[in-house]
């Protein structure tokens, strides 16, 4: 529910006018956190809960998270052929108007290290995951404990997830993919890579925000960042 509302909301924004963009910046993770807070209230998500915070393995979460957060910026920074065709086109942090970009940073960093990283690990590294496991064997996803490991169902839910960004991300998707994944056959907890995965997003767009948006690209030339979130 919460993947198929940010999928939804995310296609309807690419067809609504310019205009619409500060409308949709609230809308789009503001829907999607509504359908998770409603399963939640229902009970769903077992494999959320029990988690230790405050432990010690929360912060190798964190530090592994902020650690793949490098992997994923470092190769786009140091390769230039890596970078999307148009590295202009990202995150507008005065979307809102010059004199609200906190408001706006604030509001991203709610969808891309908050919001995204629960629903997409609670689809992708819950249900589809297990469900690889248990495909054409008429079996119950929810019995497969979190963090069971078979051949098939890794290589399934690398694919998917990898396919489910744009091409240009592929290169840091499938390492961050295979090593995030690897962390939660190692923890057998969902919200272990829900932080690492929250840790990762967040590590990133304070990178951003830090460095202004660009650094130097070479040349004397800027590289805009913002393409990264």
């Amino acid at each position: 529910g919460p993947y198929l509302a940010f999928m939804l909301t995310g296609e309807i924004g690419l067809r609504l006018p310019a205009a619409a963009a500060p409308v949709m910046l609230f809308l789009k993770p503001s829907i999607t956190a509504a359908f998770l807070f409603y399963f939640w209230r229902r009970g769903s998500y077992p494999e959320l809960r029990g988690y230790r915070w405050g432990s010690s393995m929360f912060g190798a979460d964190l530090l592994v998270g902020v650690a793949l957060a490098a992997l994923w910026v470092g190769p786009y920074i140091a390769i230039p052929w890596l970078r999307p065709e148009n590295v202009q086109e990202g995150f507008d942090p005065e979307l809102l108007g010059a004199s609200l970009v906190p408001l706006a940073l604030c509001v991203r960093m709610a969808g891309y290290a908050l919001v995204t990283p629960l629903f997409e690990e609670l689809f992708m590294r819950s249900f589809v995951i297990r469900m690889a496991e248990v495909w054409g064997k008429r079996g119950d996803f929810r019995d497969v404990p979190i963090g069971h490991y078979t051949r098939g169902s890794f290589i399934a839910v690398i694919i998917i997830f990898t396919v489910a960004h744009l091409p240009w991300e592929y290169w840091a998707m499938v390492p961050w993919a295979v090593l995030s994944t690897l962390w939660l056959y190692w923890r057998r907890h969902l919200m272990a890579v829900v932080v690492l995965h929250a840790a990762t997003n967040g590590s990133i767009l304070l990178f951003v925000i830090a460095t202004g948006g660009e650094i130097s690209g070479g040349a004397g030339a800027p590289l805009p960042l913002w393409f990264f979130v």
